[in-house]
């Protein structure tokens, strides 16, 4: 795991000088996950993830790209997917102001 957070350490210190790491943070384990609904005006929390999965998130980065081309280049050297530890998932923002 040290090796692990060493080399995340370092794709962080990467994509900060090439500009594109606009936040990231590391994420705790799904049990201690919230899910919050609102029915008839009635809050329900509920211990647990929402849906029981395989893979678990633990961690997201916000980078900016030209293109999704780019972004995915960058994904496949996130760590976790690059030294076979899971995936990294693309997703475009959602741009408001277009």
């Amino acid at each position: 795991m040290e090796s692990l957070c060493s080399k995340m350490g370092e794709f962080n210190e990467e994509a900060g000088k090439a500009g594109i790491l606009k936040a990231g943070q590391a994420i705790q384990d799904p049990h201690t996950a919230r899910t919050v609904r609102v029915n008839d005006g009635a809050i329900e929390v509920h211990d647990g993830p929402f849906a029981e999965i395989k893979e678990n998130i633990i961690g997201w980065y916000q980078i900016e790209c030209e293109d999704i081309e780019t972004a995915i280049e960058w994904a496949a050297k996130v760590p976790n997917a690059k030294c076979g530890y899971g995936a990294v998932e693309v997703r475009p923002d959602i741009n408001h102001d277009t």
